[in-house]
Parts: C-alpha cells; structure tokens; sequence
C-alpha cells in the first residue's frame, strides 16, 4: 500500500475516495469494496463458499489486512470467530464499524501494522496485495508475516504472468507470493484458484469499454450489467471446460515449525 509516485496512485487515498462512492451504494452493496455488479457477486459468493470456508475452518482469531467495509469479518464473525480488521481508508473502517460495532479495527499506513509479533492466530487478505505496487506490497508480506503466530491465508487476483492491467492493479503468479512468504519462513500448504477465468476477462472487458468515466466504488449502469451478464453467461461455458490460468487464488501458509493438524487457537 506504499506510493507509486510515478504515476500518482496512492492506494490509501485512492481506497479512501472508493470508501466514500461505496457509502452512497445501498444495502449489500456495501460490503463489496469495488464495483458492485453480478459478475462480482458471484466471484463473491464462489470466494466464500470453495475458498474462505476451508482456509479458516477450526480457525478461532483472524485478522483481516484491508478489510474493507467488512464484509469478510462479519461472514466469520458469523462463524464463531474473533476477528480484528486494518486498513488505510478511515471510511472503510466506517463502514465496518456500523456494521460490526464491537470489533477491534484498526487504522494502518499500509506499510507496518502495529501489532507485536506473532499476535493473530491467522492473518488473511483478500485481493489487497494486487492493489500494490511490488516493493509496497512486499513490505506489507513481511508484516502480515511476522504478527501471524500460525496461519497466513492470501486470497488475490493471480495470472500466467506479471503485468500491471490497471492503474490500482497488479497480477502476479502464485509462485511471487510463495517466495516471498519463503523468505519470512512460511511454508506453502494449499493453492486454488477459482474457475472464473473466461467470466473475469469478460467483465474486465466490459468495464474497460463499456463504462467509460465510470469510477471505481460507483454504482454501475444497467446497460454495463446487462452486458456483463450476457457476456458472462456465454464465458461461463469456456470456464467449464478450460483449466482456469487467471483469477482468485487461495495461497495458505503455515509457519515453519508449527504444528499441522487440529488448530487449538491460542489465549490473548
């Protein structure tokens, strides 16, 4: 989450400006930080479903790294978990807040987070670390690393190859995130990507040439829906048959040295 000064984006104040277009969205629509369409609902409830579930199942304490307006922690709150969020948009943290009034949260720089090492059971992101740049969101590895005492579980955008796409927006292979967490010891335990990558590509498409003007966090024109959804429907059909090679990635990670198997949890 550290600048990109070449080009001006900054992820804490461009999330911070999405935070205040997704406060004028109703309803459900707050918990998905970006665009609010079909396509990303169902990425959503997929995401939920084959990815968060198994990675925090027996799971006691999580701390979500960009939480967002909360979404993600109040599904495992739901679950019985004890959650804390951080993020670099106070307005997300709005959000969270009315949602979730009793929850630790906490306001970060994007670069450290202030917790002492090894405080979180299990320390997760979900598509954070593709909005930043390589050294920032390098540097933000290495702190997720160091306050997780057992788990890290990273859910990003992944690709064949590295390429920046969009402004806010980096795709990374998966072994990018696994050397990386080699380097602050911890070892690789599950990988799986979502069988969206036909759908993604049709809905990357129609928003770069459908939707001109429109930021991201808006709410989105009927038109834009309606083609998303028609283009959608016919991606699905290739994403059926097709080995997915882009998309949401589950990368779970286990400390060196800790203990596989039941997960006990600790006390605070």
């Amino acid at each position: 989450m550290s600048p990109s000064a070449d080009d001006g984006y900054i992820p804490g104040t461009y999330w911070e400006r999405v935070a205040r277009r997704v406060s004028a969205r109703d309803g459900e629509a707050n918990v998905i930080a970006g665009d609010d369409t079909t396509f990303y609902r169902r990425k959503r409830e997929l995401f939920l479903e084959r990815l968060l579930a198994p990675a925090t199942e027996g799971l006691h304490e999580v701390l979500e790294v960009g939480c967002g307006p909360g979404g993600n922690l109040a599904w495992l709150a739901g679950r019985g978990m004890s959650v804390a969020g951080a993020d670099v948009s106070p307005t997300m943290l709005e959000h969270v807040r009315r949602l979730l009034p009793d929850v630790p949260l906490t306001h970060i720089d994007g670069r450290q987070l202030p917790f002492a090492d090894r405080s979180f059971e299990a320390v997760m992101t979900a598509t954070v670390l593709q909005h930043n740049p390589p050294d920032g969101a390098g540097e933000l590895l290495t702190e997720i690393a160091r306050v997780a005492d057992r788990e890290v579980h990273l859910f990003e955008d992944t690709a064949w190859l590295c390429l920046r796409d969009r402004q806010s927006h980096w795709l990374r292979l998966p072994r990018w995130y696994v050397r990386r967490m080699a380097e602050v010891g911890f070892v690789p335990v599950v990988q799986e990507r979502l069988p969206l990558a036909a759908q993604e590509v049709a809905a990357a498409l129609v928003r770069a040439a459908g939707d001109r003007g429109h930021h991201e966090g808006e709410r989105v024109t009927s038109r834009r829906q309606r083609v998303e959804v028609s283009l959608g429907q016919a991606a699905s059909v290739v994403d059926a048959v097709l080995p997915t090679g882009v998309g949401l990635t589950r990368m779970s990670f286990r400390r060196a040295g800790a203990p596989s198997g039941e997960k006990n949890g600790r006390q605070r």
